[in-house]
């Protein structure tokens, strides 16, 4: 974030798995954006960057439940849990590609999300 005196503060996340997904990206960055924004002062300029990014397709599925602390799930719960979340997922991902096309076809700003707007 660069206030508009050109003071400027940073943050910086790891977060647990690989992701190409916009939505998740996002959500991380508002995160973010919430812990170091001085809600007062106007904001001159904006900055999200990636790193370690990968073309690679896999996820990591989790054996705790994020609801509790480490609370170990039951293997349907884990299960029912994570395939719920596959199917979320293959359904951003088309969505991504798809607006991607659009954009590299017709131009950045032929499609956004609705958040965007």
């Amino acid at each position: 974030v660069r206030y508009d005196n050109f003071d400027h503060v940073g943050k910086q996340k790891m977060i647990d798995n690989p992701t190409n997904s916009t939505s998740r990206i996002y959500s991380y960055a508002c995160e973010l954006l919430e812990l170091i924004w001085e809600k007062n002062r106007p904001i001159r300029q904006l900055g999200i960057r990636t790193s370690k990014v990968s073309d690679e397709k896999y996820e990591q599925l989790s054996l705790f439940s994020e609801e509790s602390d480490n609370a170990p799930m039951s293997i349907d719960s884990v299960m029912d849990n994570s395939q719920s979340m596959l199917e979320r997922d293959e359904k951003m991902e088309r969505a991504d590609a798809a607006m991607d096309a659009l954009k590299a076809k017709m131009g950045k700003d032929i499609v956004k999300r609705g958040i965007q707007i």
